[in-house]
């Protein structure tokens, strides 16, 4: 079933927009692709690199391209305090009336997106402080609530901070990682030299509304049964698993359909892997053999569901056939069915193929009562 008008036009202008993207930012397509689906499935990014590979530059020309919205940038330290990512206490209400009141216009908790450079730099509990902004939200501190619009952070950073502990909760936390090397390609360099063209802009109701087709995607039992194989095949968390089903659905959209297919699945490699990172991109290719798997089983289904039918246009043909001169060739395709399905492998589809040969069977011993009525005369 395909997408309605608004969410294909939503598309094409999301897809003009990061075409334009990568004249800008060159030599990063693969890292815009994340990007271009952190969006749309309402999910933050991490960049991991050295200083000068452009981070800071490929965020601020994203979200520049987005009209619409606002967006929040900081620079992380390690002294930086949570007041300069959500905004300073209100000392006029805590000496008036004694409350700790973040004044939160104009930072985190009211942003549609944000770019957070150096992320890593952050305490590990400046770090967990924000988890609630970025995964539910939402902005709680006693008596202070605040529902946050956030869509996406792109977070950037020269470590990763695998190793410790507190770090891991919030790197988890992203569904998109990237380790961002200097361009290397000689084509790349000489782009950067190059005037770029105007990017044009992309309305934020148009990401909300491709996000919002994203969440009514259907996902039918097959291919979640895949998901979950090739999920299975790699070291992920229950988070982890639960969310980047999302990705799937995503793809499905950007195909224009409204149900997810098992081509859907190796866009997969856009979160299950860290870009530019070889150990996650060889784990990914060993998961994927059970993709494969899936692909030659839907072929064996597909196959049978081919040969069922065919058996039962022949059964119409043979009831139509006035003598064996007639029935002889007809019987003769119903053997060479009766084989092939005899050859089809697939529990999946084990009583339709049971079936057909039982009609297989019938409809051999009619071939074989017309033959001998007709030696008989």
């Amino acid at each position: 079933m395909r997408q309605p008008p608004a969410v294909i036009q939503a598309l094409r202008n999301l897809d003009q927009t990061f075409k334009a993207l990568e004249k800008v930012v060159v030599g990063r397509r693969v890292l815009l692709r994340q990007i271009m689906l952190a969006l749309i499935t309402r999910n933050h990014v991490l960049l991991e690199g050295p200083p000068g590979v452009a981070e800071s530059f490929m965020a601020r020309a994203v979200f520049n391209a987005i009209e619409g919205a606002s967006s929040f940038r900081v620079q992380c330290t390690k002294k930086m305090t949570e007041d300069y990512l959500v905004g300073p206490l209100d000392m006029h209400l805590f000496r008036e009336q004694g409350e700790y009141v973040h004044r939160v216009e104009g930072y985190l908790p009211t942003a549609h997106y944000a770019f957070l450079d150096e992320f890593m730099d952050l305490s590990t509990g400046a770090l967990r402080s924000l988890l609630e902004v970025l995964n539910e939200r939402t902005f709680s501190r006693g008596p202070q609530f605040v529902r946050c619009p956030l869509g996406t952070a792109i977070c950037a950073s020269n470590f990763a901070g695998e190793n410790d502990e507190g770090a891991e909760a919030v790197i988890d936390r992203f569904m998109f990682k990237a380790k961002v090397a200097p361009l290397t390609r000689l084509q790349d360099r000489r782009l950067m030299f190059k005037t770029p063209p105007k990017v044009p802009t992309l309305a934020h109701a148009d990401i909300m509304r491709i996000a919002d087709a994203v969440q009514r995607v259907l996902v039918p039992e097959f291919v979640l049964d895949t998901y979950l194989q090739v999920c299975g095949a790699l070291k992920l968390t229950d988070r982890t698993v639960r969310h980047c089903v999302d990705v799937l659905k995503a793809s499905a959209v950007c195909r224009g359909s409204t149900i997810a297919a098992l081509e859907d699945i190796p866009t997969l490699e856009s979160c299950f892997v860290k870009t530019g990172d070889a150990q996650s991109e060889q784990a990914f290719g060993a998961a994927m053999a059970k993709y494969k798997a899936a692909l030659a089983t839907r072929q064996v289904l597909t196959n049978a569901a081919i040969l069922s039918q065919r058996v039962s246009q022949l059964a119409t043909l043979l009831d139509g056939a006035a003598d064996y001169a007639a029935a002889g060739p007809i019987a003769h395709e119903i053997r060479e069915a009766q084989a092939a399905l005899n050859s089809v492998r697939c529990p999946e589809n084990a009583a339709v193929v049971q079936s057909s040969l039982q009609r297989c069977e019938s409809l051999l011993n009619k071939a074989d009562t017309i033959y001998f009525k007709e030696n008989k005369k």
